[in-house]
Order: C-alpha cells, then structure tokens, then sequence
C-alpha cells in the first residue's frame, strides 16, 4: 500500500514538475501583431519600416519574448519582455538592444524599455492610434518617454 502512495506521488510530481510552461509557449509563439492600416495620409506607427526592422532585430535574441516598437516623427520606443530565467541580466539585455538600434538606426531617438507598464502603454496607443491625431501620438509617446525614465 505504501509503495502504491509513492508510486503515485512520483506520478504527480513528475507530471506537474516537467518544465514546460504552456503560458509561456502561448505567448512566444503568437508574438505581437501590428495593424497594417492607413488612415488617410497618415501611416501607421507600428506598420512602418523602422518599427518593423527593429522589431525583428530584437525578436532574434533569444531572452526576448514579445516586443512592441512604435515608430514616429524620428523617434522610436520599443518594449520588450524577457524569458524569466533571463531576468537578472535584465540592463544588460536593455544595453544591449539599444546599442544594437542605435547602430542600425543612427538619425532616430531611440527609447529602450523592458517594463511592464511601458509595454502596456505602447499596446494602448497602437490599438488608438486611428483615432488620435499626430499631436496627441507625439504627446502620448513623450508621456512614455517620462514614464521609462521613472525609478521606482
């Protein structure tokens, strides 16, 4: 009876110890999509040619998960996540990156993020840009900029 209990304990443990996180997996495999919409004259931030390139560059590091890049009027913010084994060499990775966009993209001013609340924000004003003129994206993206030089 006893060897019957441990058998199943070892079961159980095996079974819910294997390593694998479907969560993880989920997201990594989606990956985030960009509207490819034109509004009138008006492109739009996350379909252009700068974001799109310095998302794929920073989607070919393998710490990286998901990545936002929002591209306007000469400026680029990009936010990332990492994979959470990855988490103590955080700044590194961030240096990294940026060293890696400012290389490829030297005329543009390059934001670098790996929060949480810079990633949220990013996806608000991708899913608004259509409604909000170029003032207010310029004003919204400035407001992200403040936001990721916060230290908490």
């Amino acid at each position: 009876m006893k060897i019957m209990w441990l058998l199943t304990i070892v079961c159980l443990m095996l079974t819910g110890c294997n390593g694998t996180n479907n969560e993880s997996k989920d997201t990594a495999n989606k990956g985030p999509t960009n509207v490819s919409t034109k509004t009138g004259d008006q492109i739009s931030i996350t379909d252009n040619a700068v974001a799109k390139n310095a998302k794929e560059k920073v989607l070919k590091y393998d710490e990286v998960t998901e990545v936002i890049a929002v591209h306007h009027d000469l400026e680029l913010i990009l936010a990332f996540n990492i994979k959470k084994m990855q988490e103590f060499n955080v700044k590194k990775i961030e240096k990294r990156v940026k060293k890696e966009l400012e290389k490829e993209f030297p005329n543009e001013l390059i934001t670098v993020s790996h929060d949480k609340k810079i990633m949220m924000e990013l996806s608000k004003l991708k899913k608004e840009q259509e409604k909000l003129s170029p003032m207010e994206i310029k004003k919204r993206m400035s407001k992200i900029k403040k936001l990721s030089q916060e230290k908490t």
